[in-house]
């Protein structure tokens, strides 16, 4: 007969640690195949915001388990349905009753469930339950044992961290180092442990600005990816770099003069210029976003910065290239560039912005001027050759 282990948790989220865990009792037990079981959450904690949907906690499980061997997801339609982690362990017994199922979970969710009068439906079955830390329950688990339930311990090599730290670190948007990066993504896509402040910006904008935005956020997440930048912060900075964008300059004026932003009677005039600085106060009064590497890649994602940087240029050339915006001079050249360098396609994209500034016979902006001799400043003198024939302007 097969031995199938069923590993039973909140994953909420998911992380290396589960993985250890699954290989531990794998190879302790000779199991040929694990199977992952998101379990659900009380119906005020899957609604809350410090906690992930069950939907959510399933793909998280989805995309840590991408390339592991023997180890596959329980189907959707189970967990949705099941009205508790009883109901699925009867479930699954069902479903694989020509395997010899172990049911691994912690002693804490043993203990619980064992406390409950349905259990004595399933109570023949294996289980395979690891202790934390916290745990202080040894002789109530020793009891159990000696009932005739077939209960082993396992110990997690490294430990198990507690959710709720988990979640903790991804809400002050610190980049986890014990999570699939590809599921960072996810988490930063889907807002899940994060302040939700989408249906309040979504009235602050139209609907083109508000799908601008979403864009940006997809293509910053997905330039972190690729260039190693955290991968939290630069989701939170797309998403409300444009929160003030759809303010009359007289109100991002009358913000930026109590906030002491800018002397400067251009950028006081000029909603283009002024919405970034604008939007970083507009971003910390009212959407509580207080980490200054966020703030900064608000306030300056439309000129640039000396010394940008991997966050303010991933916003930066995210807010330049992201598929709503509308075709312009140059526009396909900084996106194929972003695929090599953010430091080339920043300059390429300032060097576009300089050119069309310069067409309407404006002067263009210090800050940008700035930031442009900057960028040149950090090129080699290759790059610097290859600019003149990549990045001038067309």
């Amino acid at each position: 007969m097969r031995r199938v282990g069923v590993i039973l948790d909140d994953f909420d989220p998911f992380r290396f640690d589960h993985l250890n865990l699954a290989n531990a009792a794998k190879e302790a037990h000779g199991l040929e195949k694990l199977i992952f079981v998101p379990l659900p959450l009380p119906e005020k904690k899957e609604k809350s915001q410090n906690h992930a949907r069950i939907d959510q906690r399933y793909r998280m499980c989805m995309i840590g388990l991408m390339g592991q061997n023997s180890m596959e997801m329980i189907p959707y339609g189970l967990v949705y349905q099941a009205e508790s982690a009883l109901s699925l362990i009867r479930k699954i017994r069902r479903a694989y009753t020509d395997a010899k199922c172990f049911f691994i979970l912690s002693a804490q969710a043993l203990l619980r469930l064992a406390s409950q009068p349905q259990f004595k439906g399933v109570r023949d079955s294996a289980f395979i339950c690891w202790r934390t830390p916290d745990f202080k329950a040894d002789d109530i688990l020793s009891a159990l044992m000696r009932e005739g339930l077939d209960i082993s311990v396992a110990d997690v090599p490294g430990g198990l961290m507690a959710d709720r730290d988990c979640r903790r670190q991804i809400a002050a948007l610190v980049d986890p180092d014990w999570m699939d990066r590809r599921e960072i993504a996810y988490i930063a896509s889907e807002g899940a442990y994060l302040p939700d402040g989408k249906k309040q910006l979504k009235k602050m904008l139209t609907t083109h600005r508000w799908e601008h935005s979403l864009g940006v956020q997809q293509v910053s997440i997905r330039l972190a990816l690729t260039y190693g930048g955290n991968i939290l912060k630069v989701s939170q900075a797309a998403l409300y770099h444009d929160c003030a964008k759809c303010m009359t300059v007289k109100e991002m004026r009358r913000i930026a003069e109590a906030h002491h932003l800018t002397a400067s009677a251009e950028v006081l005039h000029s909603g283009a210029l002024l919405h970034g600085p604008v939007g970083a106060v507009i971003a910390k009064e009212q959407f509580s976003v207080t980490d200054a590497e966020v703030l900064d890649a608000i306030r300056f994602h439309t000129t640039g910065r000396e010394n940008m940087t991997l966050t303010d240029l991933i916003v930066f050339m995210a807010d330049a290239i992201e598929p709503n915006r509308e075709d312009y001079d140059g526009l396909e050249r900084i996106r194929a560039l972003s695929r090599v360098s953010l430091r080339d396609a920043a300059l390429c994209s300032l060097y576009t912005t300089k050119k069309f500034v310069s067409s309407r016979g404006r002067e263009y902006d210090e800050q940008g001027l700035k930031t442009i001799a900057w960028l040149e400043g950090t090129l080699n003198e290759q790059e610097k050759e290859w600019m003149k024939d990549i990045a001038k302007p067309i």
